[in-house]
């Protein structure tokens, strides 16, 4: 909380409009739909899957914030169905918040650094055991809401050196004989296979 409500409600919540009409400061966040290829920098959600998500935008007051993943084609139309003020992040050369500079790292943890981009400030960031793409993506979504609710990158940056992850996407854990397990056993995919193995 900082100095303004915040509130989280899925999409099929009934109430949804009448918070977007109380709230003082809407934020619609939308990661993505699709499957991503680890090796393709744009990807494309299903359509038919955005309906719910298209009517939220479009009850988004013009003081409202649309953050959305640029790299999801499908995702980044929903911006021409709303009102809202939108911000995108990714890793594309267009995203507003866009992710550089990725490094897998051994020492002095293991996890992985990347660079924070928006608007000619560039901020370095740290996820700890956590790596792949979809980890990035939660970083730069986090970024995208914390510059729409008025933090500055390196308050971004700094708080993200406590983020865990979802549990099986790509988590590093400890296994036995010194040994560690990369975790992405939630939803996996063959593609998410293939980005795990890559790592």
């Amino acid at each position: 909380k900082v100095g303004k409500e915040v509130i989280i409600c899925d999409a099929e919540a009934q109430d949804v409009e009448f918070f977007l009409k109380k709230s003082q400061l809407p934020i619609l966040a939308v990661s993505h739909l699709g499957e991503y290829h680890p090796e393709k920098e744009f990807f494309a959600g299903d359509i038919e899957g955005t309906e719910g998500i298209a009517k939220l935008a479009s009850l988004l007051p013009s003081h409202a914030s649309l953050v959305l993943n640029f790299d999801d084609e499908t995702v980044r139309d929903l911006k021409n169905k709303s009102r809202a003020h939108p911000l995108t992040f990714g890793f594309g050369m267009r995203a507003d918040v866009r992710a550089t500079d990725i490094v897998l790292t051994q020492f002095p943890a293991l996890g992985t650094n990347f660079k924070i981009n928006y608007e000619g400030n560039i901020v370095p960031c740290w996820l700890e055991n956590l790596f792949g793409k979809e980890n990035i993506y939660a970083a730069l979504a986090a970024a995208a809401v914390g510059e729409a609710i008025g933090l500055n990158l390196v308050e971004v940056s700094d708080a993200l050196k406590n983020y865990k992850g979802f549990p099986g996407k790509l988590q590093l854990l400890n296994g036995i004989k010194n040994s560690h397990i990369l975790n992405d056993s939630e939803s996996a995919s063959s593609l998410s296979m293939l980005e795990a193995l890559d790592v």
